[in-house]
């Protein structure tokens, strides 16, 4: 496949009269976007926020970050298959981004108790006798300022859009309402671009190069099914599917027309972001060094939550089978949840390199909150290199200004927020693909492969 992506730097965004956009300026009318979302009957009421890099602001609650993209030319829409959208094969074409720009989706809970897949939570409850002030904060968050200010989404202006959906909705059809209508801003704010000359171009051509080294990205990422059923729309989907399913072999360039979406609460999000997913480091780096020194040779998404050992096994040998019948030589390979998946991403790797293709794990570390903890859970010896993007320990959060989420936040909120340790953080700052400021790049190597 071939696609040229077409990027607008966006250097400012205001509320005005119109939407617009002109030199690197992004112009918001404010009434005619909340309209667009008031006039779905399953509304309630929105709120439309603009947050800047440097904001003493947390955004707390975010179910989805997206990056306004526009389809200019080529089969499909960008971000194929999630809310009602066409499922045609993307990835081809001309495919324009608005860059340094995000339009962040949330749900207004305060004051609901609602039970969610995997998980019940309280949303801005008051905290019980003898509960910590760290109890109180059960949902993620983004930190515009300071110490916590580490994750890519803190470097974005962020359009934040709020939805208080109407009563009696459960929360698949609270979660479709918010990011089906962040879609529809995002989608309205690409328009924009149509008409106008991006300040860059990338041209990303996937024709072979056989004379260099062929090399594979095998992402695990969650599937939701077995929480959220066979047709929900939380967590990380493929062209809208969050089944568990068998491998699905991508071009990389649908990656980066949104073939992959995030979506959901921390409890079934898989994955993270839409955003992440359509800028993946990875990828985008594997891209940019096709034809120079590596031969890309795509993308096989495994999905995982298996429910034994024999299934793992099975998508894991069908995994391998397909990268050695592509030609594999080499495979990076990355994992969005970990627990008993991690049994799961194990056994990849060993089927991987018993096939003859030499696998580099890039992974978080575990949690070593009390200083015990193995840096992976287990490590099998095929396992021969390794890079770390940390543990997502950050040292503490500043108090803030500004709350976005809720319209009436708890005080905790506003507060500072003490050390969260790791993956356990119950506002961890996820990080598996190496793109946050808490990151760091030590790299592992086993001593089976230092011995040979």
């Amino acid at each position: 496949m071939q696609l040229d992506v077409g990027s607008f730097g966006v250097r400012s965004v205001r509320f005005a009269k119109r939407t617009n956009l002109s030199q690197g300026k992004l112009e918001l009318d404010k009434d005619e976007l909340l309209q667009m979302v008031l006039d779905d009957p399953k509304v309630r009421s929105a709120t439309l926020d603009i947050v800047c890099p440097g904001d003493s602001t947390r955004i707390i609650g975010y179910g989805n970050v997206i990056e306004p993209k526009l389809k200019v030319s080529g089969e499909g829409q960008v971000y194929p298959g999630v809310c009602g959208r066409p499922t045609n094969i993307v990835g081809s074409g001309v495919t324009y981004r608005m860059e340094g720009v995000s339009v962040i989706e949330g749900v207004d809970r305060a004051g609901q108790t609602e039970s969610y897949p995997g998980e019940d939570r309280q949303w801005g409850r008051e905290l019980s006798d003898g509960e910590s002030e760290q109890e109180g904060i059960n949902d993620r968050f983004i930190d515009m300022t300071g110490p916590g200010a580490v994750t890519p989404y803190a470097e974005l202006i962020n359009i934040c859009l709020v939805v208080t959906p109407s009563a009696g909705l459960d929360a698949e059809d609270q979660h479709f309402v918010a990011f089906s209508n962040a879609l529809k801003l995002a989608d309205r704010i690409a328009e924009t671009m149509r008409d106008l000359e991006p300040d860059n171009w990338e041209k990303f051509d996937t024709s072979p190069h056989l004379d260099l080294p062929n090399i594979l990205y095998i992402p695990h990422m969650a599937s939701t099914e077995p929480v959220v059923g066979p047709s929900g729309t939380f967590g990380t989907s493929i062209y809208g599917q969050v089944r568990l399913s068998a491998p699905w072999y991508l071009s990389a360039t649908e990656l980066l027309d949104g073939a992959i979406c995030g979506g959901g609460f921390e409890a079934v999000s898989g994955g993270g972001s839409t955003w992440i997913m359509a800028n993946n480091p990875v990828v985008l780096e594997l891209l940019r060094r096709h034809g120079k020194d590596v031969n890309f040779l795509g993308v096989i998404v495994q999905r995982t939550n298996w429910t034994n050992q024999s299934e793992y096994q099975m998508v894991a040998d069908r995994t391998a089978y397909l990268g050695r019948q592509l030609g594999a030589d080499g495979a990076i390979v990355t994992t969005d949840i970990r627990g008993q998946r991690w049994v799961g991403t194990m056994l990849t790797l060993q089927a991987c390199e018993r096939n003859g293709i030499n696998v580099v794990l890039l992974t978080e570390e575990e949690d070593n909150e009390y200083g015990g903890a193995p840096p992976l859970l287990f490590t099998p010896d095929e396992l021969r290199s390794a890079v770390s993007t940390g543990t997502g320990d950050v040292e503490g959060f500043d108090a803030v200004d500004k709350v976005i989420g809720e319209r009436n936040p708890n005080p905790n909120w506003f507060g500072k927020i003490p050390k969260l340790h790791g993956r356990y953080g119950r506002a961890h700052v996820k990080d598996y693909y190496g793109f946050g400021r808490q990151s760091y790049g030590d790299t592992y190597v086993s001593k089976k492969s230092v011995a040979k």
